[in-house]
């Protein structure tokens, strides 16, 4: 079974690798070359670590300009290029099926599946967001992908009630699953001993994320031993933005950011020495997030927004709404049920256990295996 697994951005290398690598092992039927380009900060450390067959055909040359405007501008043609190339190679090796994770450019998308389609491929689609992010309808050209498509793969089941219904017999949900399992054993982690309460966020440091609400929460509990981290990049002025409500509400020196690409070491050696993690999401589809908090069995906050709460265990998650009481409120019971040893490690065990990534990689085999 030829495989052409498409993600012209690496815009998710930490699915696309594991499972990629998981499913090239695990099943000698799939010959998988995934399409791709060497743009991501995290490539180099995926590379290093997860092999597969993959060729780098997108914008080899255009990621190299530093300035987003130009880069932007020079990638409209670099794509199309690049489409037509990678065209060229299925007619040449003929794929079974064609796996498109995110949509680029979608009228060179749906031009390039469509041709594929005709050629006899099966076409495969993963729609992480039903929007993309800050967007509020779809593209031009992505209705007409979802039509020609034989198999949509949502993460979750907030994604799939998005879809129309005409859509819905296409529609498979396999969640984001426990993707992060070899990285924890790759980049073993350091305990260093501290006797504060140290919260972290990590992610894309955005609005919709809602950080704001976190610092607010945290202003209003009466506690010298409580330190913020937050981790992630993001936009510099909304960072600026952000320091300005630390000082406001007298935080600035109780809380580390830490702004730019951060290593997968460094990232869960912070995890490993944080109290618990804080996801108070606005918005939300769907998020790997959590896993990297309980492969190191670190309890969690995180809202009910979208998807973000399907995939949970209330032992050691508490699920609220996004506001600054419900917050505060869950920020002072995980303190409690940290110092009260309530939070128990075979709870975390227990869950990853029925959480198996070999599970998840069992749900993509069976799909492609399905369509042929």
């Amino acid at each position: 079974m030829k495989i052409f697994f498409i993600d012209a951005n690496n815009t998710t290398p930490q699915v696309n690798y594991p499972l990629l690598e998981t499913l090239s092992q695990n099943y000698s039927d799939l010959d998988i070359t995934y399409f791709s380009s060497d743009y991501s900060e995290h490539t180099h450390y995926y590379d290093e670590n997860y092999k597969f067959k993959k060729k780098y055909i997108y914008s080899e040359l255009v990621n190299k300009i530093n300035s987003t405007p130009i880069r932007r501008f020079f990638k409209i043609f670099s794509y199309s290029f690049s489409t037509k190339l990678l065209f060229l190679k299925a007619l040449k090796e003929k794929p079974d099926i064609v796996h498109i994770n995110w949509f680029v450019n979608p009228f060179f998308d749906y031009q390039l599946l469509k041709l594929l389609k005709k050629n006899g491929a099966k076409i495969v689609i993963t729609q992480h967001n039903y929007f993309q992010h800050g967007k509020k309808s779809l593209r031009p050209y992505e209705t007409k992908i979802f039509d020609i498509a034989d198999r949509i793969i949502c993460l979750s089941q907030y994604i799939k009630s998005r879809f129309n219904d005409k859509y819905k017999e296409k529609i498979i949900v396999i969640e984001h699953g426990n993707t992060y399992e070899k990285d924890i054993k790759i980049n073993k982690t350091k305990k260093i001993p501290n006797n504060k309460i140290k919260i972290i966020f990590i992610g894309g440091i955005l609005p919709y994320k809602g950080i704001e609400i976190l610092i607010q929460a945290i202003s209003n509990i009466n506690s010298d031993d409580i330190l913020l981290y937050i981790l992630g990049k993001g936009n510099k002025d909304y960072i600026e933005s952000l320091k300005r409500k630390l000082i406001l509400h007298n935080l600035s020196d109780k809380t580390f950011f830490e702004k730019e690409y951060i290593p997968y070491s460094t990232l869960l050696d912070a995890i490993s020495n944080a109290s618990f993690g804080v996801l108070p999401y606005i918005e939300a589809t769907q998020s790997g997030v959590p896993f990297l908090f309980y492969n190191l069995h670190k309890p969690i906050i995180l809202t009910n927004v979208g998807g973000l709460a399907e995939n949970t265990d209330e032992r050691f998650t508490k699920v609220i709404n996004p506001n600054i009481k419900e917050l505060k409120k869950a920020i002072i019971d995980m303190i409690n049920d940290i110092k009260s040893n309530k939070i128990k490690d075979e709870y975390f065990t227990e869950f990853l256990n029925k959480n198996k990534w070999e599970n998840t990689l069992d749900k993509y085999y069976e799909l492609y295996k399905s369509l042929l």
